[in-house]
Parts: structure tokens; C-alpha cells; sequence
């Protein structure tokens, strides 16, 4: 019995480094990935918005933008630096580790949106997930309020840090340099974030304009939308990660542990693949709120 379960074990094993062999040798073209668990930008958000510390030490936040674009890091973080008018080791140091990884968590008709009370490198969220100026829900007799809804650029990504990014940049501005007899104090509520859509930012508003009660709105956005359109085999309306959150919804235990398994074995990515193939999904989540 004993030495069945050690073949078992052995082919396993075989098979394993047999195919991180073909995997490294013809498609990563390196041979690092054979006896490595690599965690590339996709999974580090894969489990909900959850990051692990250990996943994101020295890792670079738009490596996979600067691979999508043919850019090494060096190149990406050079121009980087000159369209922000700052060094090449600012940019680096601002987006490189954990704190340059914004963290998410489901909200039923929005989808992944930003986890409350972050306190990340170049962008600063409060306990209902946004940014701004806002102390109170109630809105006080003498203010005006500005609500921001959109993807990454009005979240703040590309900022070199807080004081810099486009809600700070509102909050001085309206308060400072155009509101100059200060009749009347603006509040800001960014209720952007990463990879949002535009059915999302409408749910947003429909969720949160009763809230805040805002006098404007500044919709910052449609990359996204033409992006995960232009993706195989996309769906319109649909917010994004939804079909992770899917998945996880209606996905069968064994297809999760499969899933699981996939990130640190190649055996069990291949099983992933074959269910991902053979099985049909048509549990799409899209809502209008």
C-alpha cells in the first residue's frame, strides 16, 4: 500500500515539473517559473480584492500594464516619472509593494469596490470605502458637494502620493483657489474605483446620491467599458469581476478546490482548464439598481 501511494506521489511530482518545464521553456521562455510559485498582478486580486502581504513585496503595481504595453518596468517607470514630472525612484517607491495595491470587497450591484479605512501610498479611504473631505452624511446649510465617479485615473492611480491625486487636487482647488471670498465650503465624496464600468457608477449614484445628497457630479470614465467589451467572450452590463464572483457564487466546492489548487499547481491548472472548457457559465451578474 505504502509503496503505491510513493509511485502515486512520484508520478505526480514528475508530471508536475514536466509541464512547468513546457510551460517555462515555450511560453515564459525562462527557466525560473520550473521550481517557483509565481504570482502574477491578476491573482494577487483574484480572491475578492484580498492581498496577501508576501504576494506584493517588491512587486511592482503596473507590471502586467507595462508587459500589456511591451514596456519592461525600467521603461514604464521612466516615462512614468517624466509625465509626472518626478524621479524615476518616486514612482518606483510609490507603487511598489503592498501599500500600492488597493484593496476591494464585494458590494451587491457594484461589484469589487474599495475596501473602507485604506491607507495607501497615493490614495486614502474612509470607512464607506471613498475619499474626501466628508465628516458627516448630512449635508450643512453652507456646503456645496462635488460627487466623483469613475475608474483608476479618478481614483487616484498615477498619483506619486495623497496630496496629489485628483481628490486632493479637488478639495484644494474648489476651497482654495476658486471659492476665494469662501462664501460657501465644497465637500468631495471620490466614489471611483479600480476597473469600474459605467453600470456600476450608475448603481453608485442611485445607491449613494440620497446619501450625500451631492450638488454635482463628475463622471470620469469609458475606458473600461470598451476594454472588457473588446475581451473574449465579454458580456455588455456586467460589472467587473463578475465572473469570479460568479464562480463563486454558484461553482461547485470540488470546481473551488480545483481553483484553489490552480495557483500553485500546474497538474491542477490544466484540471481547471478542462472544466473551464467543457463546462458552460451563464450565471452573468448584471443589475441596474
Amino acid at each position: 500500500m505504502i509503496e503505491y501511494i510513493f509511485y502515486i506521489i512520484l508520478g505526480f511530482i514528475l508530471v508536475e515539473l514536466f509541464l512547468r518545464a513546457v510551460v517555462s521553456i515555450f511560453i515564459n521562455k525562462s527557466f525560473k517559473s520550473i521550481f517557483s510559485i509565481y504570482i502574477p498582478l491578476w491573482k494577487v486580486f483574484y480572491k475578492f480584492g484580498k492581498i496577501k502581504q508576501k504576494d506584493t513585496v517588491n512587486k511592482f503595481r503596473f507590471e502586467d500594464q507595462a508587459s500589456f504595453m511591451g514596456l519592461s518596468n525600467e521603461e514604464f517607470i521612466k516615462i512614468s516619472a517624466k509625465a509626472s514630472d518626478t524621479s524615476e525612484q518616486n514612482i518606483k517607491k510609490t507603487y511598489t509593494g503592498y501599500d500600492a495595491f488597493e484593496k476591494l470587497e464585494y458590494q451587491p450591484f457594484v461589484g469589487l469596490f474599495n475596501s473602507p479605512n485604506q491607507k495607501l501610498s497615493y490614495a486614502e479611504t474612509d470607512n464607506m470605502g471613498a475619499q474626501g473631505n466628508v465628516k458627516e452624511f448630512k449635508k450643512p446649510y453652507d456646503v456645496k458637494r462635488l460627487l466623483v465617479i469613475g475608474g483608476s485615473v479618478a481614483f487616484g492611480i498615477g498619483s506619486t502620493n495623497i496630496k496629489n491625486n485628483i481628490t486632493s487636487k479637488l478639495i484644494k482647488y474648489l476651497n482654495q483657489e476658486l471659492n476665494y471670498e469662501n462664501k460657501v465650503k465644497w465637500e468631495v465624496i471620490n466614489l471611483a474605483f479600480v476597473s469600474s464600468q459605467t453600470i456600476s457608477e450608475l448603481n453608485l449614484i442611485n445607491k449613494y446620491s440620497e446619501l450625500y445628497n451631492p450638488d454635482y457630479v463628475i463622471h470620469l470614465a469609458g475606458f473600461n467599458d470598451l476594454y472588457f467589451y473588446l475581451q473574449p467572450n465579454s458580456k455588455l452590463y456586467n460589472f467587473n469581476f463578475s465572473s469570479d464572483i460568479s464562480k463563486f457564487l454558484y461553482g461547485s466546492t470540488i470546481i473551488k478546490i480545483i481553483n484553489d489548487c490552480s495557483e500553485y499547481s500546474m497538474i491542477f491548472k490544466v484540471i481547471n482548464k478542462i472544466f473551464t472548457l467543457t463546462k458552460k457559465n451563464n450565471n452573468q451578474i448584471y443589475t441596474i439598481y
